[in-house]
């Protein structure tokens, strides 16, 4: 064993062994070290890109601008707007759907719908930095009706 590789250490295994033959110093040392090293894990593995699909426009015949927004704290590569399952030959249709990319923490994809209306209520999205597809609710109709139209008009 490389001593100096202490990460392939099973830290619990050896605080297990270790508590009734070492000293109360060393096993409060010990266990410290191991406190940190999980809560290490646990905060990178907290670290993941998260969703948020916003309403940008309306536009005429029935058409919608949205915007995806990565408000996770890393940058999400990969990232790609599945087909809803539930469309049919009238809508609705995601038209420029983002396909494979990469979203900086803040960053938005802008990209249009035809037959906004017929969404349902979450479209999938998925990412290298998450496992399987995640729902990202879609803007309520009156969210949408509270953005601005094309035209300017209020």
């Amino acid at each position: 064993m490389n001593w100096t590789d202490l990460g392939a250490v099973d830290w619990e295994a050896v605080v297990k062994i270790a508590a009734p033959l070492v000293g109360g110093f060393a096993l409060g040392r010990l266990s410290k070290r191991l406190d940190a090293r999980q809560e290490a894990k646990k905060l990178e593995s907290a670290r993941a890109p998260a969703f948020v699909l916003e309403p940008a426009e309306l536009l005429p015949f029935g058409q919608a601008a949205l915007t995806l927004r990565n408000v996770g704290d890393v940058t999400a590569t990969g990232v790609t707007i599945l087909e809803p399952a539930s469309r049919t030959n009238t809508g609705p249709y995601i038209l420029d759907r983002p396909q494979g990319k990469s979203l900086r923490p803040t960053e938005g994809i802008r990209f249009l719908v035809s037959g906004w209306m017929a969404l349902p209520p979450h479209l999938d999205v998925t990412c290298g930095q998450i496992d399987g597809p995640t729902a990202v609710a879609v803007p309520t109709v009156a969210e949408m009706r509270n953005t601005r139209p094309a035209s300017g008009r209020t």
